[in-house]
């Protein structure tokens, strides 16, 4: 009987699942992208090859391309504000916008690539290379280069005006004075592409070593790093991780080669695989707030995350037509539920337009199974009014009204 009853929780457990999900925000096969970063939930900018720079500002609903001026390659886009930002690129290029990207201005400040680039406020940044930190004090107007050796370097990551960490080819390197002396931590032999602290303890860093992909903890300001993870496609194959982030000291992401996404929530003692619509390389992971996360791919795609938006599915009871039912609670504030069922596995998503219908939110954009489907709508960030959403599965598409009270 015993058993019985554990079968009958765990089929209760499976078939009765909720999760939030990575959508699909923007796609174009033309572009590569190798960079990621929201100066708020409704700004972002990603970067890529050939001088590409695209550019949201009503939350990744929409993209444009803005005018770089230049056929370069662009590696790393940081800004301090929804106007001032830096973007770095090959052959020691440095991009500056002080009005959200409409206008660059443009300087080669050094002969190497810069792989990252991080501004404490809108005077301290740094740049990082094969083998240089550069450094500035006037927003970018001058540069101040430290050599640290021939290795390349990739990432620069500061929690504080003076404590920061630089990562690259067998390198960790710390400075708790604002860069005007860096020390050498424990070398790891591999390639280190990603860190990121989340307080002056503790911190992670990402990249391969011995071709597998791999993520160094540290719980002591980098005085001692511990592998965490480690992983590997195929015997034969190379692998590594490219970009890491946490929002805390529980809950981090890593990206990496072949479309791989992985998701703690033990501060990296324990990772699992989240599913993402991309076969490419994830080449940059970046979250606004504890809930708000973008994605960037050398496919050319850019991923949302939103935990705010789940889908609790129900496989046991299965319609026999698609449905769309009316949300509820309607009119809400600021939440509502919107439920469907599908008769069979489709390719499903469900949209919200304002009034005059422009696309506000993709709530589900993805392949859901057969059953009835939940979605939590979170209009936290809207104004009142009328809103319609849309569902699309298949060919069938059917659309209601909802209206947002506050």
């Amino acid at each position: 009987m015993k058993i019985n009853i554990y079968i009958l929780i765990l089929l209760f457990l499976v078939q009765n699942l909720s999760y939030s999900q990575w959508i699909e925000r923007y796609y174009s096969p033309n572009v590569s992208l190798n960079s990621i970063f929201f100066s708020d939930e409704s700004n972002g900018w990603s970067v890529g090859y050939s001088g590409k720079i695209l550019h949201t500002n009503n939350g990744g609903v929409n993209w444009q391309f803005q005018n770089s001026g230049t056929e370069i390659n662009l590696w790393s886009v940081h800004f301090v504000n929804s106007n001032v930002g830096w973007i770095t690129g090959d052959g020691g290029l440095v991009m500056k916008t002080t009005n959200g990207g409409l206008d660059w201005s443009k300087k080669q400040v050094f002969p190497n690539h810069l792989f990252s680039v991080f501004f404490i406020n809108s005077n301290n940044g740094f740049a990082v290379c094969n083998g240089s930190i550069l450094k500035t004090t006037d927003g970018g107007d001058n540069w101040q280069t430290k050599g640290t050796g021939s290795n390349g370097l990739f990432s620069v990551y500061f929690i504080t005006d003076n404590n920061g960490w630089v990562v690259g080819d067998e390198t960790i390197l710390r400075t708790i004075n604002s860069g005007i002396d860096w020390s050498s931590q424990s070398l790891v032999n591999g390639g280190l592409k990603s860190v990121f602290f989340i307080n002056n303890e503790i911190g992670w860093i990402a990249g391969t070593m011995e071709s597998s992909a791999v993520v160094f903890k540290t719980t002591n300001s980098g005085a001692n790093w511990n592998l965490q993870f480690s992983v590997r496609d195929y015997p034969n194959s190379f692998y590594q991780f490219n970009s890491i982030y946490f929002t805390d000291v529980n809950n981090g992401w890593v990206v990496g080669n072949t479309g791989k996404l992985y998701h703690t929530i033990d501060g990296g003692n324990n990772w699992i695989t989240e599913v993402i619509n991309e076969s490419s390389h994830l080449t940059s992971v970046f979250f606004i707030n504890d809930h708000y996360g973008w994605i960037s791919t050398m496919g050319g795609k850019i991923f949302s995350f939103d935990s705010r938006t789940s889908v609790e599915s129900d496989f046991f009871i299965k319609p026999t037509r698609i449905l769309l039912e009316q949300n509820y609670p309607n009119p809400f504030n600021p939440t509502t539920k919107i439920k469907f069922g599908l008769p069979e596995n489709a390719m499903t998503k469900l949209t919200i337009y304002d009034a005059l219908g422009r696309e506000v939110s993709i709530l589900v954009n993805r392949e859901l199974d057969a059953g009835y489907h939940e979605v939590n709508f979170d209009a936290s960030n809207f104004t009142s009014g009328i809103y319609f959403y849309r569902l699309l599965a298949g060919d069938f598409y059917q659309t209601k009204k909802l209206i947002l009270l506050k």
